[in-house]
């Protein structure tokens, strides 16, 4: 420890070479690996992968990371960090943030093939996911 001088004349304590997560950057895997974490459930169930918290221009969100390594979960969250500063919140969470079924809320019945489309349950007609706006 050195004791050097502060501005008000009284000697304070500096600490060199620590490694605490505070002298890292955020766009870092190394800031979030001791942020990422296992989350709780009502139910008071453990989840198996991790996930992260991120607060950007006054809005929150909590991002699963969709694996159970510490240091890949880190890595993925510096990366939506980044994300996030570069496009905004709402963008990097619907980049990052996976959907069990297309965003027209249907969920579909069957694979689509060359040689048979998708169909939904919504609806009686095939459909391309891909043109529709939601609408049928």
């Amino acid at each position: 420890m050195n004791n050097t001088s502060s501005p008000t004349g009284q000697p304070s304590e500096t600490k060199q070479g620590s490694a605490t997560s505070a002298s890292h950057s955020k766009t870092t895997a190394r800031y979030w690996k001791s942020r990422v974490y296992f989350p709780i459930s009502g139910r008071n169930t453990k989840s198996p992968f991790y996930c992260m918290q991120c607060r950007n221009g006054g809005k929150r969100a909590t991002l699963g990371l969709r694996t159970a390594d510490k240091e890949t979960a880190a890595k993925k969250a510096a990366q939506i960090f980044l994300d996030v500063l570069l496009l905004g919140m709402d963008a990097a969470i619907e980049k990052h943030r996976k959907r069990a079924y297309p965003k027209t809320g249907c969920q579909p019945a069957n694979e689509p093939t060359e040689t048979a489309p998708m169909l939904h349950e919504c609806s009686p007609k095939p459909t391309d996911c891909s043109k529709t706006d939601g609408r049928y």
